[in-house]
């Protein structure tokens, strides 16, 4: 997950099975009426538990702009394309 801090600062975490678990418990599952805050819940459970947020969860609420998903972003290419030759046969 990425995290984006309302300072600008960037936090990449890997959403651990256990901030998933700490997410249902908190809200009781994880359906649809709570898709949103669980995933917020589970960004900030990881980063917590890796020991990169000491803020409580209402606090991280009130810090971030955004929290995604990296898998959602298309991954660049960092080979460049080389314009297509031609050649003339004469």
């Amino acid at each position: 997950m990425r995290v984006t801090y309302l300072d600008g600062r960037v936090e990449e975490v890997m959403c651990t099975p256990r901030a998933q678990v700490m997410a249902e418990e908190k809200f009781g599952g994880i359906g649809e009426a709570y898709r949103l805050r669980a995933g917020y819940y589970m960004a900030w459970a990881a980063l917590n538990r890796a020991g990169r947020e000491p803020a409580d969860f209402e606090a991280f609420m009130d810090a971030i702009a955004d929290v995604g998903d990296i898998e959602d972003e298309a991954p660049v290419d960092p080979t460049p394309v080389a314009a297509p030759t031609t050649t003339s046969l004469g």
